[in-house]
């Protein structure tokens, strides 16, 4: 049986880190948790689906991984064009003045998003006998 790989606890620590010092206040994670957040969400998913299956994006498809991630920036932008100037649904507080350090936050956060949902529904498909079928003579 395959063990949790390292970077599935570091993910779960990510997580846990950053809630607690976003609920307290404390910088970098209270301004910058939700990508924070979602790096951690995405190393423990991923890890979990690698356990349970034998392949996951990060282990077996990195270029894939960040070719999603790429491809979903400019896609997101389009998104929050669509709130600014539409459906006006939210709005975002305490962003940085520095514009570079902004523009990745916006990079950060965008390009993790879709990614984040991706492997969320990996885990989702996972059956609970998933491990089963690669052992030989099973279908």
């Amino acid at each position: 049986m395959r063990r949790i790989p390292f970077y599935g606890w570091f993910g779960l620590l990510t997580i846990l880190v950053s809630q607690a010092c976003m609920l307290a206040r404390i910088e970098p994670f209270y301004h910058w948790h939700t990508p924070i957040a979602w790096t951690g969400y995405i190393l423990l998913v991923d890890a979990v689906v690698w356990k349970r299956r034998g392949n996951s994006w990060l282990r077996n498809n990195a270029a894939e991984l960040y070719f999603a991630a790429f491809v979903s920036v400019p896609l997101w932008v389009i998104f929050e064009i669509y709130n600014k100037y539409s459906i006006h649904n939210w709005y975002y507080i305490g962003l940085p003045e520095l514009l570079l350090l902004r523009y990745f936050g916006y990079v950060w956060s965008f390009g993790l998003r879709p990614l984040g949902v991706s492997c969320r529904t990996r885990l989702a498909w996972l059956h609970p006998d998933d491990r089963s079928s690669q052992r030989a003579g099973r279908r």
